[in-house]
């Protein structure tokens, strides 16, 4: 199984994707900014802003993380769905939990296979790009790699192990026509040993400032690199939430232009499939 690429890993306990601006009037594109995840042998956890640009209206009331069962969640950066907020024509969430009930069809669900989640989300999700894309070529920003939008599954398997699916949708104009853009998938498995040594995060989304931290050449990376290096060298049990969190905390603070704001939630996942809230804002539901 292939391994995720990550920004740091640390040797004991202890990322990217584009943003659309804009878009049609009657159907206005939503886009989500960063989620981080962070993973050990025995645990997940997803950490996201809550901030969103519908259009080029913000707001700072999105729920990024879904809850899809006892044992999966789901979270998002990118191009998060189309039309009104309260009743969207189409959303990444809505559509990962109808990918939650086909894989839950399976008349046992504790033998629910959730490795099948990326591959059906990304079939449902792929044509409402295209659609969007074609509505509108202007409401899509270029950011490195052509991405578009990045998913995130985590789960546990039906074998006990953890796995992080990450999903990721790329859009090349050179390659598309006026009526059929063309939007690449790409599924990424990154199965989680129980005897893995040590645990690292991944951001997605806006990570401008988790590029330049991973670079560690100006004074502020410098800074918060020495500020996760404490949280490590603390070694408390919930070290692995504190620095999932503190990543979206800092690309919030050193965001470039407001594209990173608003409350943090964050939810953490064990082998035992036991789902933690660390943070929720009232309005997102717990289930």
């Amino acid at each position: 199984m292939n391994h995720l690429p990550m920004w740091r890993h640390f040797p004991l306990v202890a990322s990217s994707i584009g943003l659309l601006a804009g878009g049609c009037l009657s159907s206005p594109v939503h886009h989500g900014t960063i989620v981080v995840t962070g993973y050990a042998r025995d645990r997940l956890v997803f950490a996201a802003d809550s901030r969103i640009f519908i259009g080029q209206h913000k707001d700072d009331t999105a729920c990024k993380i879904t809850v899809l069962a006892p044992r999966a969640i789901f979270s998002a950066a990118g191009m998060a769905g189309q039309g009104d907020v309260g009743a969207p024509q189409w959303s990444v969430a809505d559509e990962a939990k109808r990918a939650r009930d086909a894989i839950l069809k399976n008349p046992d669900p504790s033998k629910a296979n959730w490795s099948d989640l990326a591959t059906v989300w990304s079939g449902a999700v792929s044509p409402h790009l295209r659609l969007a894309i074609a509505q509108d070529p202007n409401s899509v920003v270029q950011l490195p790699e052509n991405q578009i939008l990045v998913g995130s599954f985590g789960f546990v398997r039906t074998d006990g192990a953890l796995e992080i699916d990450e999903v990721t949708f790329r859009y090349d104009p050179r390659r598309s026509t006026p009526l059929v853009p063309f939007v690449e998938s790409e599924i990424v498995p990154f199965k989680i040993d129980g005897d893995m040594k040590g645990s690292g995060y991944r951001a997605f989304g806006a990570t401008e400032f988790t590029r330049e931290l991973q670079r560690g050449e100006t004074e502020r990376a410098k800074k918060e690199m020495e500020i996760e290096n404490q949280i490590w060298h603390k070694g408390t049990p919930d070290v692995l939430e504190t620095l999932t969190m503190r990543v979206v905390e800092a690309s919030i603070i050193y965001s470039e232009k407001g594209k990173v704001g608003g409350p943090i939630d964050a939810i953490a996942l064990n082998r035992s499939g036991e789902i933690t809230w660390l943070r929720r804002k009232k309005n997102c539901p717990a289930n």
